[in-house]
């Protein structure tokens, strides 16, 4: 292989010292080894070169031979005795028995660390399983949060819908009984509404509680205020979230904006990003899997309104045009009734102010068809005078 990395290479200068170094090395160590070698040749030439030395080295090697073998014998003589015997036989047991304690003692020491190692790693093992368990504990718990973080947000968000639509109705219902209440023309007419004002507040209320108990004309009211909501406030609904929690894992973390709330199925219809010219792509999405992206929704929805329904009671049609502050001024307002009554004392108001204004400009017109007719006159006149 190349070289490991962390040793330094060498240059051509350093590996000849080393191969310098070497052969030096090597003819020392022969050096001594042939010392060595002529120092024991020496030696053994001193030890076999004459027949004495010989002859002495044999007897010295008779010599201990003999007394080991008169010690041998002179130990079986005296092992033969009982006494010691006995004794002999005492030192083995207790040799023995001293072995056997000790084989005993090193054995329940060994147990005894086997033990504890395993207890040491049995307690360790808990310890790591707790660790594990309080770590999935604490995953599934901030999981939880996580879950009724994000329930809480689309509740709020449902909660806003369903308070600012029934305003929206309410406001919706007022105005359809104002646009049902007569009109006075001229003086005669103001005079006639004057002394009628009882009834007509009677009649009213009659009308306001039929409207009411007539189910399909205000499913088709709240359908309409619904509508108008979701136009109106088209930056808070649409908003930009993340899918998570999926089973599917090609969906787990896929962007998308909120379109509606599906009210059947308790789900909201998600429009998902996808790449450029493929088909647009919708779902419905629990609001346990919808997580509000960092990401702001740039399209801002209609300053104001149009409400339109067809016949909607006792034959008559309903128009109103609803801005985005009347509504927030509605919700924002303590005394709702109070407020709704300001309201459409200021839209008759408006009303009377441009009936006024219509009035004053078809006189204006009037005026000047006139003064155009009496010039045409004045100049037809002038023409037959001439001819």
């Amino acid at each position: 292989g190349g070289v490991k990395e962390g040793v330094k290479k060498l240059t051509a200068g350093q590996k000849q010292e080393r191969v310098v170094a070497k052969k030096r090395e090597i003819a020392r160590q022969n050096k001594e080894i042939e010392a060595a070698r002529r120092r024991a040749f020496k030696e053994w030439e001193a030890l076999w070169s004459s027949p004495a030395s010989v002859m002495r080295r044999a007897g010295d090697a008779r010599r201990k031979e003999e007394s080991v073998r008169e010690a041998w014998e002179g130990w079986l003589e005296w092992l033969k005795e009982p006494e010691q015997w006995e004794r002999v036989e005492a030192k083995r047991e207790a040799r023995e028995r001293e072995e056997a304690e000790a084989e005993a003692r090193e054995h329940k020491e060994r147990a005894e660390e086997q033990a504890r190692v395993a207890r040491e790693r049995e307690e360790e093992r808990r310890a790591k399983e707790e660790k594990k368990a309080k770590k999935q504990e604490r995953r599934v718990q901030e999981g939880k949060e996580h879950v009724q973080r994000r329930e809480m947000v689309w509740e709020a968000e449902q909660e806003h819908e369903i308070r600012h639509t029934e305003l929206l109705v309410q406001l919706c219902v007022a105005e359809f009984l104002r646009q049902l209440k007569p009109r006075g023309g001229g003086k005669g007419g103001a005079a006639g509404g004057a002394g009628g004002a009882g009834g007509a507040a009677g009649k009213g209320g009659e009308t306001e509680h039929g409207l009411r108990a007539n189910q399909r004309a205000m499913n088709r009211l709240y359908a309409c205020c619904q509508d108008a909501y979701r136009r109106l406030y088209q930056q808070r609904i649409c908003k930009p979230v993340t899918l998570v929690g999926m089973k599917a894992a090609d969906l787990e973390g896929r962007a998308g904006t909120i379109r509606c709330w599906d009210e059947e199925r308790e789900k909201y219809l998600v429009k998902l990003e996808t790449k450029k010219g493929d088909k647009e792509m919708l779902m419905f999405v629990r609001t346990c899997n919808l997580e509000v992206s960092g990401k702001s929704n740039p399209k801002k929805g209609p300053s104001k309104v149009v409400l339109k329904v067809e016949t909607l009671y006792a034959d008559a049609d309903f128009h109103m045009v609803v801005e985005h502050e009347e509504v927030e001024a509605l919700a924002a307002a303590a005394d709702k009734k109070k407020h709704v009554e300001e309201v459409m004392k200021r839209r008759d108001a408006e009303d009377e102010e441009r009936r006024k204004k219509a009035e004053k400009e078809k006189a204006e017109e009037e005026a000047e068809r006139r003064r155009r007719m009496e010039r045409r006159r004045q100049e037809e006149e002038r023409r037959r005078q001439r001819a």
